[in-house]
């Protein structure tokens, strides 16, 4: 909406508010010279973030520590031992190839980790640019290239930087398979679904999401659905071969994802995502909860392409996301 007469628009946003029960709507102004000296300040923080995915301390802790014991076995009993440990054995397979060239060192066997975090970083821009436009996808990169979630797991030897890659791909792989004909954008589902479900079991979770909202859209998109579910199937049994082994971790370890979890997990993963428990750390986690809902709020204005509307109705939708920011600040005992 046009400013209101007597505000000056180098006064900053725009403000108005409606009468009759109408939204309040802002302009959140963008001025030419402030995107510049913004898009300049991104690539200073996009280069260092790179640098901080290859930065930890010098010796390995405990999971790492398993993780490169067990990789360094032939592959016979690399396969038998994580009978006992609780994962898949996707990562595992890639981390002993990866110390046969690179060796097993500390810095050498968190490379692997590394450059799969830096991969990921174009795919998600690319993915990003096709689907909200190039605006949008460098706001996310710009997010996950300095999320203390992504730094963390990128410096560790553990498997979750590859599970990130593996979800970026599989989003990917989904909108092939709606937009596609033929059989490879399906095949290509299948092989991303089962190496994600082949790295950590947690992305059963992600893959039951998908099936359910494929089985909703059956009616009114059935082909694509059907595609969907297809290539969900194909990746079920491209795991297939490890379920005896499933059910050996299931009976004799002591797996996280064995027991029931409740809504407080919802915590634990915004304070995981936010890099800790810290003060600091839940501040941002509060702040992440914050930005969502600015994007749930905001809207692109077509007249203007460097404002956003900002539109604030009393729906109910939104009233559940201020509860969660709420909740999300009680629980971090501020």
């Amino acid at each position: 909406m046009p400013p209101s007469p007597g505000t000056s628009a180098a006064a900053g946003p725009v403000a108005a508010a409606a009468g009759g029960g109408q939204a309040a709507q802002w302009h959140l102004r963008w001025p030419g010279r402030g995107r510049r000296v913004a898009t300049g300040a991104a690539v200073v923080v996009l280069a260092i973030s790179l640098v901080a995915r290859f930065v930890a301390p010098p010796a390995l802790w405990l999971d790492e520590a398993q993780s490169v014991a067990i990789a360094r076995l032939p592959v016979p009993g690399l396969l038998a031992a994580l009978r006992q440990d609780g994962s898949p054995p996707l990562y595992y397979l890639l981390l002993h190839y990866w110390m046969e060239v690179f060796g097993s060192g500390a810095a050498a066997v968190r490379g692997l980790s590394g450059v799969i975090s830096v991969l990921t970083l174009p795919l998600i821009w690319r993915i990003a640019d096709q689907v909200t436009g190039r605006q949008t996808a460098f706001a996310l990169l710009v997010l996950w290239a300095t999320s203390p979630f992504a730094i963390r797991y990128a410096s560790e030897t553990r498997m979750y930087s590859l599970l990130i890659l593996l979800t970026v791909l599989e989003a990917a792989a989904l909108r092939a398979v709606i937009r596609s004909q033929g059989k490879w954008p399906v095949l290509g589902l299948g092989v991303v679904t089962g190496a994600m479900l082949l790295t950590h079991l947690w992305a059963f979770h992600l893959v039951a999401v998908i099936g359910v909202l494929a089985l909703i859209e059956l009616r009114t998109h059935h082909r694509p659905a059907v595609r969907v579910l297809v290539g969900l199937g194909l990746g079920l049994v491209a795991f297939a071969p490890w379920v005896p082994s499933l059910l050996v971790q299931t009976a004799h370890t002591g797996t996280p994802w064995a027991g029931q979890q409740g809504f407080w997990t919802l915590s634990v993963a915004l304070d995981a995502w936010a890099g800790g428990f810290d003060p600091g750390a839940r501040l941002l986690s509060t702040a992440l909860v914050l930005l969502v809902a600015l994007g749930v709020l905001g809207v692109a204005d077509a007249r203007r392409p460097a404002q956003v509307l900002l539109v604030l109705r009393p729906r109910r939708s939104r009233c559940q996301l201020l509860t969660v920011a709420r909740a999300r600040w009680w629980s971090g005992q501020w």
